[in-house]
């Protein structure tokens, strides 16, 4: 049997407290034009030891996942690009759980 080692990509998804993940645009980030590159902007601001970045490849389009070490970080993200989708795999027809089935709630929110 074939022993294989953890990916980066599972070691800093398991690791980092912060991740939030948005709908790749349909034409990427750099088409979100040269003032607006999420990558330029965190790797200036935050430093690359403040945030890293993975990705999901899902039915429904690309996923990109950033991964923060502090919530005022995430929330310059949040802040400096709301123009970002942000992703919510529970509204996909492929999650289910007891609360919801097919990306359905089933279930009223409290008031």
């Amino acid at each position: 049997m074939t022993r294989r080692s953890t990916t980066q990509e599972k070691k800093d998804r398991d690791a980092w407290p912060i991740t939030l993940r948005f709908r790749v645009p349909e034409l990427g980030f750099h088409g979100l034009g040269r003032d607006n590159d999420p990558y330029e902007w965190t790797r200036l601001t935050l430093g690359l030891g403040e945030y890293t970045t993975t990705s999901l490849h899902i039915p429904a389009g690309d996923i990109s996942c950033w991964h923060f070490r502090s919530m005022e970080d995430a929330q310059r993200f949040v802040e400096r690009f709301p123009m970002l989708e942000l992703f919510d795999g529970t509204t996909e027809m492929t999650y289910n759980s007891p609360y919801v089935m097919n990306g359905v709630r089933r279930y009223e929110r409290p008031k």
